[in-house]
């Protein structure tokens, strides 16, 4: 099973550990894998233990900012401003640094500070949906509807076949009131993923917002064969 499979990699990844210490990435593959199964504390250990050897070199910085990503998610955002803080005293550009210091800026709703953070990543990653995504999250936080609907956009032709990306864009443009261009997004989502229940629920409730019936019913028929328990 699952668990007993990750359990034998961590096994093998301890044991290629110890026979190898000096590969970085064998302790990086370890410390994934401790989360994977839900040891934190073990992959805490491995990141500080990256950290105090490689110090300020390029793996030093890679396990600081994911020993700052695990911070947050533990509910230590201090922590985490502080470790990432010291990446980007190194490096300013570290992408997955920036990306983090925005979440967090989000998060304290900072949004000046997290629209600059996800702005200087897409200066190296200009077609990055997800950052597109909190950028435009970031941009509706702080009133600049425009600038959310503009990011949005761009994220759809970033990557027209991400569902999830055409989803957001519908619930926003639905919520400004264009029920028809949100229904254009929503089948577009559906031609990639027939079966998607919460495009298919989307639909479902901008047809019960125009009033169209017969269409609804049609749509909560297919929504009940991809979702029984729906």
């Amino acid at each position: 099973n699952e668990k007993y499979d990750i359990n034998k990699a961590i096994g093998q990844l301890e044991k290629d550990v110890e026979t190898r210490p000096e590969l970085s990435e064998l302790q990086f593959a370890l410390a994934t894998s401790y989360l994977k199964a839900e040891q934190a504390d073990k992959a805490e250990a491995v990141y500080r233990g990256l950290v105090d050897k490689e110090g300020t070199e390029p793996d030093g910085l890679k396990a600081s900012t994911a020993l700052a990503r695990l911070m947050a998610s533990q509910g230590k955002p201090g922590e985490a401003k502080a470790l990432i803080g010291e990446v980007l005293a190194e490096n300013p550009k570290d992408a997955q640094a920036l990306l983090l210091k925005g979440r967090l800026a989000l998060q304290d709703k900072d949004y000046a500070e997290a629209i600059a953070a996800f702005r200087s990543v897409l200066k190296d990653q200009p077609d990055s949906a997800e950052v597109l995504t909190l950028l435009a999250a970031a941009h509706e936080a702080n009133g600049e509807t425009e600038l959310a609907l503009e990011n949005l956009s761009r994220a759809v032709e970033a990557r027209p076949d991400d569902v999830q990306a055409r989803l957001r864009l519908a619930a926003f443009v639905a919520q400004g009131g264009d029920l028809d261009a949100a229904m254009a997004h929503i089948d577009a989502a559906l031609e990639v993923e027939p079966a998607s229940v919460p495009a298919l629920r989307a639909k479902a409730e901008i047809l019960a917002k125009q009033g169209h019936a017969e269409e609804l019913e049609a749509v909560l028929t297919r929504l009940e064969q991809a979702s029984p328990e729906t």
